[in-house]
């Protein structure tokens, strides 16, 4: 909600600070939602995780004593490349998975040096992104 976004934002600063940039490696390609009926494709990390599952975890620690519920799926790190529009035919869409399956992905190294707070819009015509604030890890 709008009107909680300064409580995010002070949950961000608080996991950044004193915390340094480190890397991540591309992994995998893979989707979420149903293997019939896929929603998302995304692009799995692979290297030392401990920093951003350190992140993560103070994050939602100090969102959690802010009242927000804590998530009650894994953490799944990755990238999201796609959201698929509901208008693909499910002969097609359900054949996505594998095909995912069967792409190599280089291991290709990213720096993470700042946390991006972004508003994210779903409509019928695609989904809509805005940059809120931006937090340096220190």
């Amino acid at each position: 909600p709008e009107d909680r976004v300064g409580q995010v934002k002070e949950a961000i600063s608080s996991a950044c600070r004193g915390k340094s940039p480190f890397a991540v490696s591309t992994a995998q390609l893979g989707s979420f939602g149903s293997p019939r009926r896929p929603t998302v494709i995304w692009l799995g990390l692979n290297g030392d995780m401990a920093p951003l599952r350190d992140l993560h975890k103070h994050l939602e620690d100090r969102l959690a004593t802010m009242g927000w519920p804590r998530e009650t799926k894994r953490f799944s790190p990755h990238l999201t490349l796609a959201r698929m529009p509901q208008r693909i035919s499910p002969q097609v869409s359900s054949r996505l998975p594998a095909a995912l399956a069967e792409v190599k992905v280089p291991a290709t190294s990213m720096p993470v040096s700042q946390i991006n707070l972004i508003r994210s819009i779903l409509q019928p015509d695609g989904a809509q992104y805005s940059d809120i604030a931006t937090f340096p890890l220190e």
